[in-house]
């Protein structure tokens, strides 16, 4: 039995993005043992949430495009229809701000960034701290003051169907498709691969099935390579990094779901990126932050990972 109302936390984002939420969910839930918790999200990360276990129900949806006004307005009536007792806005859109403006009176309790709102986030350095900080801060201003980072040790997946050797390295090759200068070059990644060949430690690509032409053209020059590109869920992907020797990758989503299982990680940022701000954070992270990853030689990335 529930304590009524319910509580929400809304959080679509991209996949780095949620990964780096999911420690201040899994407060939330602890602040509200017994009311029932929902999660707004779309569907690509519904799966990784029901695992989690600290949901009561989660609402899949397809996020609304910023000009569709018509959209924003039914998911405001949705949420206006459960009479929710508090909002917790992880997402912090000017979507998500213009749900709260289209809720009718009186609103429910909101933590976030939306002008008017019961708790709204105060912290002047707000855009300028790491994604974890800044949710442990937002929380802060709700009364949510135990805010950790999730170690994913919930996460459960059977991955012995890919049958991998004993010894095996990770390589993250992929980023966005809009952002080309976050990605280190695909036959740096082969020349890195051929390196841990010699060492004994089978490569193995991630990403998804964007990334197939990245994950060929390392195979290419690097055959002893496996591709595991487009054949993992997120769970695998954190399954598999609890065994792996170390990852490597650019600054891109599943570097988010490795780094907190303690595989030793190695992320790679260009001049575009902070990784002040969104650094996979981890017990054996680590992060090389140059101006031009196109520049950023393959020795130096040999040195960096050679007794790992």
């Amino acid at each position: 039995m529930f304590l009524s109302p319910a509580i929400l936390i809304i959080k679509f984002a991209a996949l780095g993005d949620f990964a780096l939420a999911l420690g201040a969910m899994q407060a939330i839930r602890r602040h509200h043992p017994h009311q029932k918790l929902i999660l707004l999200t779309t569907k690509p990360f519904a799966e990784l949430a029901r695992q989690s276990g600290w949901f009561d129900d989660i609402w899949e949806i397809k996020r609304p495009r910023q000009w569709n006004l018509w959209a924003w307005w039914r998911l405001a009536r949705k949420i206006h229809r459960e009479k929710f007792a508090r909002i917790y806005d992880l997402q912090r859109s000017r979507g998500t701000a213009r749900i709260f403006s289209l809720l009718p009176t009186p609103k429910p309790e909101w933590n976030g960034i939306a002008e008017g709102c019961s708790h709204p986030h105060r912290d002047e350095l707000q855009h300028v701290i790491h994604t974890i900080d800044r949710h442990r801060s937002q929380l802060a201003d709700a009364g949510i003051t135990d805010v950790t980072q999730s170690d994913l040790s919930w996460v459960t997946a059977a991955t012995a169907r890919f049958t991998l050797p004993q010894s095996y390295g990770l390589l993250v090759p992929g980023a966005s498709p809009r952002r080309p200068e976050k990605r280190w070059p695909a036959l740096n990644y082969a020349a890195i691969a051929n390196h841990m060949v010699t060492r004994g430690i089978t490569p193995v690509i991630l990403g998804g099935p964007e990334e197939e032409e990245t994950a060929q053209t390392i195979l290419n020059h690097a055959p002893s390579a496996i591709s595991l590109v487009g054949k993992t869920s997120f769970a695998d992907i954190v399954s598999l990094s609890r065994r792996a020797r170390f990852a490597l990758g650019n600054d891109t989503g599943p570097m988010h779901l490795i780094s907190p299982t303690g595989c030793r990680t190695l992320t790679l940022f260009g001049g575009d990126s902070d990784p002040t701000l969104t650094e996979p954070r981890g017990p054996q992270a680590e992060t090389l932050s140059v101006s031009q990853l196109d520049r950023l030689p393959v020795a130096d990335i040999e040195d960096r990972i050679k007794s790992w």
